[in-house]
């Protein structure tokens, strides 16, 4: 008996164990450098280490092939492309001559990487560059275009009316009016560290919202720590928007020794293009925007990023102490360009935007009153081309229903058609079934009235027979009569 109770006292004891939650999952650049492989090329960047450039085309940036949506850690950036979910949350990006966007892998996780730019009508928003090192207790600023030179070509600007759309890209302005608009604007970028939580604080959604066409979507986030490394090598891991929850894969990053397994080319730091180049096609407003920058960075007392400071159109890169421990380092204290004063140490603080009837330092009220008519010379094309966007797509609707309409009708008059003929078909069966039974009524009654003849044939030689036996019976009584 005592035996028979012992494996049920075991498996109660388990039962009561409570189940343990699956582990996170550590990853390391080789994880990057295999999952990312297939969808670009690894190159060699001096001080960077091994950055990826995706497979896109000529004028892709960045944050741009997706759509922002609101969670509890800010603007998130949910992609449409497959390696999102490492590319948008870790690490920054550079451009460089000859290989255009290039990645570097970083090891903290965020909701996104940028800098905000914003204005009544516009939301720009830009990578941030490997420069923007990440520390808790500091955080990222409403400066960071002048400690990191951010420039113009960078952001991507779209009218505040289309900003929760479904994939910006579509809707996001050329570069070369980004000079234009850029003047116009105001860096807000917050990025913060609370509670374990870095917060992206981005635009007020509230305002945004009453504007917006569509409307940013406010969801759950939801961090997978715990994945399957092997199919995350092989690009069966991506973000996942679920109904009201997104879902994105942030594993925690180990330091590791790795290589990609082909890299496709070398590049040196004067490749990297800082996003000047746009500013040539308008000398005069780059001009204002540098002295804008370094007006914000005079009154703020710091130091302007070599990108802003000098006056030529195609300033060289920004040139900051070299990191010598590569992509090992990258997204660490070593790599931040300006020297760390006390000024750059407090934390961050929204720009003084002077009011509108106040010409900022080195600029003139009609220049404002130009750049404004420009915004809303440009804004109103925009709504035109919307407008008959809007009309080619609802005439091509009305042309669809009805071509629809005319496909039912034609459909219908067929259906109808063959409900006719079927019917003709079968009133014609009908009406042979009709003859056919008329026929055969017909040789019926034929057939009766021979055989009604023919009775009566035979009923009268049987009445003659009867006559003639009678007859011959009376002659033969007769007959026996007279003899003797």
């Amino acid at each position: 008996m005592k035996s028979g109770l012992l494996p049920l006292l075991a498996a109660a004891a388990l039962a009561l164990v409570p189940s343990q939650a699956p582990a996170d999952t550590d990853i390391t650049f080789q994880d990057f450098y295999d999952a990312l492989t297939p969808h670009g090329d690894w190159v060699e960047l001096d001080d960077y280490g091994y950055c990826w450039r995706p497979f896109v085309d000529d004028h892709w940036r960045p944050y741009t092939d997706g759509q922002w949506v609101y969670t509890e850690a800010g603007y998130t950036w949910f992609s449409n492309e497959p390696w999102g979910w490492a590319t948008y949350h870790y690490g920054r990006w550079t451009k460089l001559q000859n290989w255009g966007w290039v990645w570097v892998p970083g090891y903290e996780w965020g909701p996104a990487w940028v800098s905000w730019r914003t204005s009544d009508d516009y939301i720009g928003w830009a990578a941030l560059p490997p420069e923007a090192v990440w520390e808790d207790s500091i955080g990222f600023g409403a400066y960071v275009d002048v400690d990191y030179g951010i420039g113009p070509d960078w952001y991507a600007f779209c009218p505040v009316t289309y900003f929760g759309a479904p994939r910006l890209r579509t809707v996001c302005l050329p570069w070369r009016s980004n000079i234009t608009i850029i003047n116009l604007t105001v860096n807000i970028t917050r990025i913060r560290h609370v509670n374990n939580i870095i917060i992206n604080d981005g635009p007020d959604i509230t305002v945004i919202n009453r504007r917006a066409h569509t409307p940013i979507r406010r969801v759950r986030l939801e961090r997978e720590t715990s994945l399957d490394v092997t199919a995350l090598r092989q690009g069966r891991v991506k973000s996942r928007l679920e109904g009201d929850t997104l879902k994105i894969p942030s594993p925690r990053v180990e330091k590791q020794d790795a290589r990609p397994v082909k890299i496709a080319g070398r590049a040196s730091r004067g490749q990297i293009n800082r996003g000047w180049e746009g500013a040539g096609l308008n000398p005069a407003l780059a001009a204002e925007y540098r002295e804008k920058i370094q007006g914000d960075a005079r009154r703020a007392n710091r130091p302007v990023s070599t990108a802003v400071a000098p006056p030529n159109l195609d300033p060289p890169p920004a040139t900051p102490q070299p990191n010598t421990r590569r992509n090992s380092e990258v997204g660490r204290s070593d790599g931040r360009p300006p020297a760390a004063t006390p000024a750059m140490r407090e934390p961050p603080r929204e720009p003084q935007v002077l009011p509108r009837d106040q010409p900022a330092v080195g600029q003139q009220t009609n220049r404002e009153e130009e750049l404004r008519a420009r915004i809303l010379k440009q804004r109103q094309e925009e709504e035109r081309d919307a407008r008959q966007a809007d009309l080619s797509r609802q005439q091509e609707q009305a042309q669809q229903q009805q071509q629809a309409l005319r496909q039912q009708q034609q459909g219908e008059e067929t259906a109808r058609q063959q409900r006719a003929a079927e019917l003709r078909e079968k009133a014609a069966r009908a009406q042979q079934e009709v003859e056919a039974r008329r026929e055969t009524a017909r040789q019926n009654q034929q057939e009766a009235a021979r055989q009604q003849q023919e009775n009566q044939r035979q009923q009268q030689s049987l009445q003659q027979q009867l006559q003639q036996q009678r007859q011959q019976f009376q002659q033969n009584r007769q007959e026996r009569r007279q003899a003797p």
